[in-house]
């Protein structure tokens, strides 16, 4: 009996040394693991992880292999140097551990191809880690608050600042005809929309059809006066273009004028801030302006016969004329009151030529 509690007492001290002696080494594999990666060597980081190993994170949708999770580390070692897993408890159980503590860094490299913000993070984390029996960690799931990280990371910082200057670069570029400059803030898929009938694909495409109108404005000036967030990666820009048409546009001589224009423009980027698309609502605003868009499409000549043949009619008060130049069943509003062709021809608008109908139109 008396041999039989001793065997007994012994393999419950041996048991208790054992996992002891597991647990001690599970913490050890974890804790080398923070040290390692504060560090930045990452090839001890790696030896630790099984071939097979995957990782979780509370910035990701997916799960990263070993590789993958290289490149995650190599991120932050050049996003974060210095940067400190500060550990304030663990436990193991088994093959899993737990590791809480607070990830202290501050931003001073390029982070994701962003540039540093400069600011200091302080974020508790908790840790799961799988280990293989072998010294060797099977899966990892980090967890942390992700907006109380981006909150620190950015305090005081424009979200959109890196797409506003890459937006103003691709203007400034066009102004000084760095076509380079301009191609180096695009997607290479980028499309111009609205510049010609149909979409015109590729970034190098939309420079060779932005050259005849650039060239024929040779002091052309993009003034943005507002960069306004739309949509995710979308902005309205408020736009004032300026330029004096001294060089020939698509066979046409240059009239020498100068004219200044407002426009609107829809710019799309992606997730790297490259720009993607681009749409200007009044893309003709230029060639109207110094009136040669009735040369480079006849169906203008018509219109804009119209239109001033309507206003000398109007500044000579000759109704006859000016009825003649409206359908039938036309509205012309004064005021906020609609008239019909007889309403106007019998005096609700009385035309003489001190008093030019600017609006009748």
């Amino acid at each position: 009996m008396k041999k039989l509690f001793m065997l007994s007492s012994f393999f419950m001290l041996f048991t208790a040394s054992f996992l002891a002696g597991q647990e001690k080494k599970a913490g050890l594999i974890v804790t080398n693991y923070f040290n390692w990666l504060d560090a930045g060597n990452l090839d001890a980081v790696v030896a630790l992880l099984t071939d097979d190993f995957k990782a979780t994170a509370a910035f990701a949708p997916v799960a990263f292999d070993k590789k993958g999770w290289r490149g995650v580390g190599e991120n932050f070692v050049t996003a974060y140097p210095g940067m400190k897993h500060e550990i304030l408890d663990w436990f193991a159980d088994d093959n899993k551990v737990v590791v809480s503590g607070i990830f202290k860094a501050k931003n001073t490299g390029i982070n994701m191809g962003n540039p540093p913000t400069g600011n200091a993070v302080a974020v508790p984390f908790t840790t799961i880690f799988e280990l293989d029996g072998k010294s060797k960690i099977k899966t990892l799931d980090t967890k942390f608050d992700m907006k109380l990280f981006e909150s620190q990371l950015m305090a005081g910082i424009n979200p959109h600042a890196r797409n506003e200057a890459n937006i103003r670069k691709a203007y400034a570029s066009l102004e000084n005809r760095d076509y380079k400059s301009f191609a180096s803030v695009c997607s290479e898929d980028f499309s111009e929309i609205g510049f010609s009938p149909d979409p015109i694909k590729g970034v190098w495409n939309a420079i060779e059809a932005y050259k005849p109108f650039l060239n024929a404005f040779p002091d052309i000036k993009f003034d943005i006066t507002s960069i306004v967030p739309a949509a995710p990666n979308t902005y309205y820009l408020t736009i004032k273009l300026s330029g004096t048409n001294t060089g020939s546009f698509m066979g046409i001589p240059p009239t020498g004028k100068h004219a200044v224009v407002e426009d609107m423009d829809v710019v799309v980027l992606n997730e790297q801030g490259l720009c993607i698309s681009h749409k200007s609502v009044n893309p003709n605003g230029l060639l109207y302006s110094i009136g040669i868009m009735h040369k480079l499409d006849p169906r203008n000549a018509a219109a804009e016969a119209s239109v001033l043949g309507i206003m000398a009619a109007a500044d000579a008060g000759d109704t006859e004329k000016l009825i003649s130049y409206f359908a039938p069943d036309a509205k012309h509003y004064f005021n906020g009151i609609a008239n019909t062709n007889d309403e106007l021809k019998n005096g609700s608008w009385v035309l003489n030529p001190d008093s030019p109908m600017l609006n009748a139109v």
